[in-house]
């Protein structure tokens, strides 16, 4: 399982490769992770189109007995992505 935040630049309404964010973002790491409480997984995307911040848990929804576990995961790390991301997303906008 993963949460994800995910980012696809954009210039004049066109896919850009434009890693700012990423590279804004990534210089705030050791804040960021502290700040969630986990290690995060960091794709710059070099080449394409989106970079991104994923955090991830073992687990398998399959298994009956872990969709609470997995469920509430999934929730508080998606609203602590909300609640971290935004602080450091100081890239310039074009």
């Amino acid at each position: 399982m993963r949460v994800s935040y995910e980012f696809w630049p954009k210039e004049n309404g066109r896919a850009s490769q434009d890693k700012t964010l990423f590279d804004v973002l990534k210089m705030h790491r050791g804040d960021i992770e502290a700040a969630l409480d986990m290690p995060l997984e960091w794709i710059r995307g070099d080449g394409k189109g989106y970079s991104a911040v994923r955090a991830v848990k073992s687990g398998d929804y399959r298994d009956e007995s872990q969709h609470d576990e997995l469920a509430m995961w999934l929730v508080d790390t998606a609203a602590a992505f909300f609640r971290v991301f935004p602080t450091y997303d100081t890239a310039p906008r074009g």
